[in-house]
């Protein structure tokens, strides 16, 4: 890159285009689900409301050790002591793991939204791996896997409900 920034035009263009044909493949995935848009409880979903609960998980994990998927029990609780100013005797008996799917449920605006945003992420992560099917929360606590890498695929998810969901939830696309 010069000193003008001009090696930064290309290397965006070729990121937009590849997270474009990486929407475009989920959604070929996705075409005649009918229910996609629709939440476990029958509430019918908007794509704005989909993206805004992947965009709180994505802030969600952007905090300091939200995201420590393989930490042990004992790391887990030394956190928990830090975090609360507690000692090891007001440590609850079970904490919660710090991964994609606590984020997910810590962020919900109801158990609709993380029903579909869940079938969104998954095909998603089929899509990008070409596997005939994924759980996004297995992929993200496979090793090697960054938490770069799992906020890109909440930001893809994001994208993906703001082009494809229904703008109207009395109206849901297919």
């Amino acid at each position: 890159m010069d000193n003008m920034g001009n090696g930064l035009v290309p290397g965006i263009e070729t990121y937009l285009a590849d997270q474009s044909a990486l929407l475009e493949r989920c959604h070929q995935r996705l075409l005649g689900y009918s229910s996609m848009w629709w939440g476990a409880s029958g509430t019918a979903l908007t794509g704005d409301q989909i993206a805004a609960h992947a965009d709180a998980a994505d802030r969600y994990l952007a905090a300091p050790n939200a995201w420590l998927p393989h930490a042990t029990t004992e790391e887990r609780a030394a956190l928990y002591m830090a975090e609360h100013g507690v000692d090891v005797w007001d440590v609850p008996f079970l904490l919660d793991r710090r991964d994609l799917r606590t984020a997910l449920i810590a962020t919900q605006p109801s158990e609709d939204t993380r029903y579909v945003l869940q079938r969104i992420l998954s095909n998603l992560i089929a899509a990008s791996t070409g596997a005939p099917y994924a759980l996004h929360d297995v992929w993200d606590l496979a090793p090697g896997r960054t938490l770069a890498e799992v906020r890109a695929m909440l930001c893809a998810a994001a994208a993906y409900a703001r082009r494809y969901g229904p703008v109207d939830a009395a109206r849901p696309a297919a």
